[in-house]
Protein backbone atom coordinates (compact mmCIF):
# COMPACT_ATOMS: atom_id res chain seq x y z
CA UNK A 1 0.00 0.00 0.00
CA UNK A 2 1.18 3.23 -1.33
CA UNK A 3 1.28 6.60 1.04
CA UNK A 4 0.27 9.08 -0.74
CA UNK A 5 -1.03 12.67 1.60
CA UNK A 6 -4.67 13.51 0.96
CA UNK A 7 -6.45 16.27 0.38
CA UNK A 8 -9.01 17.30 3.25
CA UNK A 9 -11.50 19.44 0.93
CA UNK A 10 -11.44 16.31 -1.66
CA UNK A 11 -11.95 13.73 1.04
CA UNK A 12 -15.00 15.70 2.66
CA UNK A 13 -16.49 15.96 -0.65
CA UNK A 14 -16.34 12.32 -1.58
CA UNK A 15 -17.64 11.79 1.62
CA UNK A 16 -20.21 14.43 1.06
CA UNK A 17 -21.15 13.00 -2.26
CA UNK A 18 -21.54 9.00 -0.90
CA UNK A 19 -23.33 10.13 2.44
CA UNK A 20 -25.82 11.99 0.03
CA UNK A 21 -25.94 9.11 -2.73
CA UNK A 22 -26.17 6.61 0.02
CA UNK A 23 -29.31 8.81 1.77
CA UNK A 24 -30.80 8.85 -1.51
CA UNK A 25 -30.51 5.07 -1.84
CA UNK A 26 -32.09 4.10 1.36
CA UNK A 27 -35.15 6.64 0.67
CA UNK A 28 -35.32 4.43 -2.23
CA UNK A 29 -35.71 1.22 -0.34
CA UNK A 30 -37.78 2.37 2.03
CA UNK A 31 -40.56 2.93 -0.37
CA UNK A 32 -40.20 -0.12 -2.04
CA UNK A 33 -37.36 0.43 -4.63
CA UNK A 34 -34.72 -1.48 -5.89
CA UNK A 35 -31.57 0.47 -5.68
CA UNK A 36 -28.93 -2.10 -5.32
CA UNK A 37 -27.62 -1.30 -9.08
CA UNK A 38 -26.97 2.47 -8.04
CA UNK A 39 -24.78 1.97 -5.22
CA UNK A 40 -21.63 3.85 -6.20
CA UNK A 41 -18.44 2.34 -4.67
CA UNK A 42 -17.32 5.67 -3.32
CA UNK A 43 -15.99 4.21 -0.17
CA UNK A 44 -13.32 2.58 -2.03
CA UNK A 45 -12.29 5.63 -3.62
CA UNK A 46 -12.42 7.55 -0.46
CA UNK A 47 -10.71 4.62 1.63
CA UNK A 48 -7.64 4.35 -0.75
CA UNK A 49 -6.82 8.44 -0.68
CA UNK A 50 -6.77 8.11 2.78
CA UNK A 51 -4.27 5.20 2.26
CA UNK A 52 -6.04 2.12 3.15
CA UNK A 53 -7.28 -0.83 0.60
CA UNK A 54 -10.47 -1.70 1.48
CA UNK A 55 -10.57 -4.25 -1.02
CA UNK A 56 -7.79 -6.45 0.69
CA UNK A 57 -8.76 -4.60 4.32
CA UNK A 58 -11.99 -6.36 4.94
CA UNK A 59 -12.26 -4.97 8.67
CA UNK A 60 -11.71 -1.21 7.30
CA UNK A 61 -14.51 -1.77 4.50
CA UNK A 62 -16.74 -3.36 7.00
CA UNK A 63 -16.40 -0.42 9.89
CA UNK A 64 -17.03 2.22 7.23
CA UNK A 65 -19.80 0.68 6.08
CA UNK A 66 -21.30 0.30 9.86
CA UNK A 67 -19.98 4.01 10.40
CA UNK A 68 -21.41 5.24 7.40
CA UNK A 69 -24.61 3.28 8.24
CA UNK A 70 -25.37 4.98 11.80
CA UNK A 71 -24.20 8.57 10.32
CA UNK A 72 -27.00 7.99 7.68
CA UNK A 73 -29.46 7.12 10.41
CA UNK A 74 -30.51 10.38 10.91
CA UNK A 75 -34.05 11.88 10.39
CA UNK A 76 -34.07 13.41 6.24
CA UNK A 77 -34.25 16.77 8.29
CA UNK A 78 -31.54 16.44 10.93
CA UNK A 79 -29.13 15.20 7.75
CA UNK A 80 -30.02 18.12 4.90
CA UNK A 81 -29.24 20.25 7.91
CA UNK A 82 -25.86 19.39 9.17
CA UNK A 83 -24.58 17.43 6.16
CA UNK A 84 -21.40 19.06 6.36
CA UNK A 85 -20.58 18.32 9.74
CA UNK A 86 -21.60 15.02 9.61
CA UNK A 87 -19.25 14.77 6.81
CA UNK A 88 -16.21 16.35 8.40
CA UNK A 89 -16.98 14.20 11.56
CA UNK A 90 -16.58 10.98 9.34
CA UNK A 91 -13.79 12.42 7.85
CA UNK A 92 -12.14 12.65 11.25
CA UNK A 93 -13.32 9.40 12.34
CA UNK A 94 -11.29 7.71 9.15
CA UNK A 95 -7.99 10.01 10.10
CA UNK A 96 -8.27 8.46 13.26
CA UNK A 97 -8.36 4.88 12.28
CA UNK A 98 -5.61 5.63 9.75
CA UNK A 99 -3.36 6.21 12.92
CA UNK A 100 -4.92 3.57 14.90
CA UNK A 101 -3.67 0.90 12.08
CA UNK A 102 -1.05 2.74 10.67
CA UNK A 103 0.73 4.58 13.48
CA UNK A 104 2.58 8.24 12.60
CA UNK A 105 5.75 7.69 11.76
CA UNK A 106 5.46 4.22 10.76
CA UNK A 107 5.35 2.44 7.21
CA UNK A 108 1.96 0.96 6.73
CA UNK A 109 3.89 -1.90 4.67
CA UNK A 110 5.52 -2.43 8.18
CA UNK A 111 2.50 -1.70 10.19
CA UNK A 112 0.28 -4.30 8.95
CA UNK A 113 2.87 -7.03 8.96
CA UNK A 114 3.67 -6.08 12.55
CA UNK A 115 -0.92 -6.36 12.69
CA UNK A 116 -0.28 -9.83 11.17
CA UNK A 117 2.81 -10.97 13.12
CA UNK A 118 0.40 -9.86 16.50
CA UNK A 119 -2.16 -11.68 15.80
CA UNK A 120 -0.40 -15.03 14.91
CA UNK A 121 1.40 -14.45 18.28
CA UNK A 122 -2.45 -14.34 20.15
CA UNK A 123 -3.29 -17.43 18.86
Amino acid sequence: MKTVPFNKKELIELLLADMRSRKLLMGLEKAGLSSEDFYTGLCYIILGKMGFDGRKDEAIYIWYEETMQTILEQELFYFREKQQQLAKRMYQLLVEKKYEIYPAGTNPRKAAALRLLEWFVKR
